[in-house]
């Protein structure tokens, strides 16, 4: 054998071994992989092809798994899976499909879909283009949800189909929004407290039903989040594409307060970066304080260059009221290189009352606008 072929066999026998492994993870969704189905209209088999049945031309190899019913082609694509079969095993008249299309050199560029294959008819129903949540028996058919986008809050919403036997189209029957309660446990991140529809509302109330959306959305996916104290929980991360465009929020659960602050993403590179900031800082926040201090200075966005986002009279008076519990910090002394060493036991920023932005002497704005690079050049 030449060394050309050799290679040949080596490139075809890990393309065949990666769409194993593609077809067993895929597999997993119904438990026990199926390769072959007695139908109602006679033996479906899925299996790995070769050639014109693939017809795969914009990659750079012509394997496949494909889709036979009586050994007759019927679909072809990278990965197919056979996932579950309507009204029984015994009896297949609908059958669950799974399909993804991968990219072997690049396996982040993966497309998967469900479709549904109704074979009562001749020739089979394709119903195509579909992404199930969920899918279950009906006495004449299915009934599936699917994927429906997100609402104003950014919380995901379902629309729930009729599929009739023989009847080659899905009827819309409702939908709703997801609205998630699960308790947050230590390894929770931004974007799952976010989607609680519960521990979340202090932040709604500040940043607004109109900004949550997008807020939310640059907690994509989020760092971990971290309790400091006992009633303090601090969460924040970046847009994944326009890595300056971050956010942290921190939740008082006790009081049901919260502060948020966002950085635009949206400055030059020679020009200064700016956040906004919701909540009022009170001589009682001091954690909060210092993990906005913190982050701005992690960005690299100076404490003048913030601009407080007015909040209604209503929600300015809940963070003066006596508080049940208040958060401090620990008394045990920082690392030498922590930004938190520096953190006052007072709020610096401070929230003009007649102004969104804040209300610095010009002496002390531009000390502040230095302070970073102070403290840069005490680090070793």
């Amino acid at each position: 054998m030449g060394l050309r072929r050799y290679k040949t066999a080596i490139f075809i026998c890990a393309i065949i071994a990666t769409l194993a492994i593609e077809a067993k993870t895929l597999n997993s969704i119904a438990g026990e992989e199926i390769t072959q189905l007695n139908t109602s209209a006679g033996l479906l088999e899925a299996q790995v092809a070769t050639g014109r049945d693939c017809k795969l031309a914009k990659f750079k190899t012509d394997i496949c798994t494909a889709l036979y019913l009586n050994n007759k082609l019927i679909f072809a694509e990278h990965v197919i899976t056979i996932v579950n079969s309507f009204p029984s095993d015994d009896v297949s008249q609908l059958v669950y499909i799974h399909a993804a299309t991968v990219a072997f050199y690049k396996s982040a560029d993966r497309h998967e879909y469900d479709y549904i294959l109704d074979l009562t008819k001749t020739p089979p129903l394709e119903l195509t283009g579909l992404n199930f949540h969920k899918i279950s028996r009906s006495k004449s058919g299915v009934v599936f949800e699917m994927h429906a986008g997100k609402d104003n809050l950014g919380d995901e919403r379902l629309r729930t189909y009729n599929y009739q036997i023989g009847s080659g189209t899905p009827v819309r029957m409702r939908e709703e929004t997801i609205h998630e309660y699960e308790p947050l446990t230590n390894k929770s991140t931004s974007k799952d407290l976010l989607a609680n529809a519960e521990v979340r509302k202090p932040i709604i109330m500040i940043v607004g039903e109109d900004n949550i959306y997008e807020f939310r959305k640059t907690m994509q996916p989020g760092d971990l989040l971290r309790k400091v104290g006992d009633n303090i929980i601090v969460g924040s991360g970046c847009e994944p594409v326009l890595i300056d465009h971050c956010a942290l929020f921190a939740i008082d659960i006790t009081n049901n307060l919260a502060w948020a602050v966002e950085s635009d993403g949206t400055n030059g590179i020679f020009e200064p970066k700016t956040a906004k900031l919701w909540g009022v800082l009170t001589d009682n926040d001091v954690v909060p304080l210092r993990e906005i201090r913190g982050w701005l200075y992690k960005h690299k966005i100076a404490q003048g260059s913030v601009s407080f986002v007015p909040l209604p009279d209503s929600l300015t008076q809940l963070y003066k009221q006596p508080r049940k519990t208040v958060a401090k910090i620990e008394t045990s002394p920082p690392s030498p290189q922590s930004v938190t060493q520096v953190a006052p036991t007072k709020p610096v920023l401070s929230q003009a009352p007649s102004s969104e932005h804040l209300a610095i002497p010009c002496k002390e704005r531009a000390a502040r606008l230095l302070f970073p690079f102070q403290l840069m050049a005490r680090l070793p």
